[in-house]
């Protein structure tokens, strides 16, 4: 009889003890975590639970669900980004195309294209200087530099004194915009809006490539 009392005593120990470790899954040797379902994953380690209407769903690929609202057999989430239109951006009045982040020749005037044949960027400062100058001071263009304005230096004539033959730059990208002749150098001319000016001291030249920054190219 006692042995039949501790039989049951101890099947009943067991009962206890496995519906009490039943919760538990050891995720690593001798180390547990609650698992109330019994699959063998944490409980905190599983996906939260999303209620969702099946006829939302879109099967886009075999055994792949998303949601498609609209039922337009796409998925919603690439639907917006797909939507979303795509504002053009403006640089000096001509439309950019996002895409490329470059301005179609198309719409460009003679005179930007003519600037990119000589790999001149919009805002630059073309310093016009004489080699034939007994004053030649470049000194205006190169404090111009330091603090970060674009200058381009361009040359007029020859060493023989007072010769004034334009480069070929001047002929074609700013023909009647510069000086052709009887005048002391250096002259500076925006490459943007072809403005230009002379015998200037350097807060005036500064002021000018400030303007020259912010012009549209003509």
């Amino acid at each position: 009889m006692n042995k039949v009392l501790f039989a049951l005593a101890l099947s009943l120990i067991l009962l206890i003890s496995g519906c009490s470790f039943s919760k538990y899954y050891e995720f690593e040797e001798g180390v547990f975590c609650l698992d109330d379902d019994g699959n063998e994953l944490c409980d905190k380690d599983e996906p939260e639970e999303v209620e969702l209407d099946s006829k939302n769903l879109y099967e886009f690929e075999d055994g792949k669900f998303c949601i498609d609202v609209d039922k337009n057999k796409v998925c919603d989430e690439d639907e917006e980004t797909e939507d979303e239109p795509k504002e053009d951006s403006v640089l000096g009045g001509k439309v950019v195309d996002n895409s490329t982040g470059e301005i179609p020749d198309s719409d460009k005037t003679e005179h930007e294209l003519c600037l990119e044949k000589y790999d001149i960027e919009p805002g630059t400062v073309i310093h016009r200087y004489a080699t034939w100058d007994p004053f030649r001071d470049d000194s205006l263009a190169e404090q111009l530099e330091e603090v970060g304005y674009l200058v381009y230096k361009d040359r007029i004539g020859v060493d023989a004194k007072e010769t004034y033959d334009a480069s070929d730059l001047m002929k074609e990208c700013f023909a009647g915009a510069y000086t052709e002749k009887d005048f002391l150098p250096p002259e500076y001319i925006c490459s943007s809006n072809k403005d230009h000016i002379k015998d200037s001291s350097y807060a005036d030249l500064r002021t000018f490539a400030e303007d020259c920054q912010d012009a549209a190219v003509v």
